[in-house]
């Protein structure tokens, strides 16, 4: 049940993430994961960013975390496909889902976002990610829209998940 208006931080107002509504809606505690993320991705990093961390930090335990996101993940791919297909391409789908990668791969790490600028997110000091990740999301953020920025995506996502059962089966996660 959402309760008050939150202003989205500069370090998360970055393209193509910038939105152009005035905040977003806190919700209650008791909210289920999915629905917080399917309406601000970013929800738990901004609140950390801000010094107002909910006692809930997805980051901390990411393994059932991660596991709901890539369910959304594979739904989204599909519809974003279908989009694709007709040559309709939902921006908004793809931004969302390039949110829920950025925060795979950092929760991944046990870390939240810090910021969506590329600089900033120091991709370069993370311990699991994919290869090439900062030069690839540097592409994809500078056309999200393009089919080939969508593949490119869709195989990070790929890879991040092997890394994640990796570092499942290797007791990382823990």
């Amino acid at each position: 049940m959402p309760n008050k208006l939150q202003k989205i931080p500069a370090a998360f107002l970055f393209p193509p993430f910038d939105k152009e509504c005035e905040g977003f809606i806190t919700f209650n505690e008791t909210s289920q994961l999915v629905e917080v993320l399917q309406d601000e991705p970013f929800y738990y990093d901004i609140f950390f960013n801000l010094n107002q961390a909910s006692s809930y930090k997805p980051w901390e335990t990411p393994t059932f975390v991660l596991q709901e996101i890539f369910e959304v993940q594979r739904s989204l791919i599909d519809q974003i496909k279908e989009g694709f297909r007709s040559r309709k391409p939902n921006k908004d789908l793809l931004i969302k889902l390039l949110s829920l990668f950025i925060i795979c791969l950092f929760w991944l790490n046990k870390q939240p976002v810090k910021s969506l600028d590329i600089k900033g997110m120091e991709i370069d000091k993370l311990l699991r990610k994919p290869v090439n990740c900062e030069e690839r999301l540097i592409f994809i953020l500078k056309k999200p829209t393009q089919y080939h920025a969508f593949i490119q995506l869709e195989q990070l996502f790929i890879e991040l998940e092997k890394i994640y059962v990796k570092a499942l089966a290797l007791k990382q996660l823990l």
